[in-house]
């Protein structure tokens, strides 16, 4: 078995995890404290509710997944899943989270999800680096256009870096439509979740999802979602029946 499965199961990771973002912390350390120590004595339920008021006070990758891992050993796969899927929205690079997302998956039988090129490009970096990367580059690549025609200046040098500017912004403008392809992605919560034809308590219902299970929402009517769990099936749920990845 894989060193991070074994971490994983034992309970060492997330407690690895916690410690070095407690650190990173002002205000709520000493909640953050006693949330590992919940977590270490094996109160899972305690330590959910702790790293949830930790949540409230700054929201980070590391506390997403210190939830996602206690949430699992709570037994409660779908709320698992959701809080590892927020800490890779906000750090996508994290070779950890994902192993230890991919591997709860497995274990539900859930289908791995796939991702299309550009929304592959996006997870590279957090959406909010793109973001600065596509203005610094848009920026750039307009005076590197403009101000040579007034103050002069190597033309192929300025040639240069107005292209390589221009590469960078429409580069990070492909990885944000990436990211705003997954944008309304959640995840569902509760095993056996009916899937309706109409959005009404008394329309009939022709499926089930299950807990974990991530489905894409494409549109809202009162307390119901018309959803897509990317293999061919969509219904109607109720918005409390799932989680959104993406606040």
């Amino acid at each position: 078995m894989k060193l991070l499965q074994i971490l994983f199961l034992t309970g060492a990771l997330p407690l690895v995890f916690g410690l070095s973002f407690a650190h990173g912390l002002e205000g709520p350390d000493e909640l953050f404290n006693q949330a590992n120590e919940a977590y270490s004595q094996e109160e899972f339920e305690g330590a959910i509710n702790l790293y949830q008021e930790c949540l409230q006070e700054a929201e980070s990758a590391p506390l997403h997944y210190n939830i996602a891992n206690a949430y699992q050993k709570a037994g409660d796969t779908g709320r698992a899943i959701l809080h590892y899927e927020k800490s890779l929205a906000l750090d996508p690079a994290n070779p950890d989270v994902a192993a230890n997302l991919s591997f709860v998956r497995e274990a539900a039988e859930l289908p791995a999800r796939s991702f299309g090129a550009t929304t592959r490009l996006g997870q590279q970096l957090p959406v909010n680096v793109w973001g600065w990367l596509a203005a610094g580059g848009f920026w750039a690549s307009l005076a590197f256009l403009i101000l040579p025609r007034f103050y002069g200046g190597p033309r192929a040098l300025t040639r240069l870096l107005f292209l390589a500017s221009l590469a960078l912004t429409l580069t990070s403008g492909v990885a944000l439509l990436g990211y705003h392809k997954i944008s309304n992605d959640a995840v569902i919560l509760q095993a056996d979740t009916p899937l309706r034809v109409a959005p009404s308590p008394q329309s009939n219902e022709y499926g089930f999802l299950q807990a974990g299970e991530l489905v894409k929402i494409e549109k809202r009517h009162q307390s119901y979602l018309f959803i897509d769990n990317y293999n061919d099936k969509s219904g109607w749920i109720l918005a409390k029946e799932i989680g959104t990845i993406w606040e």
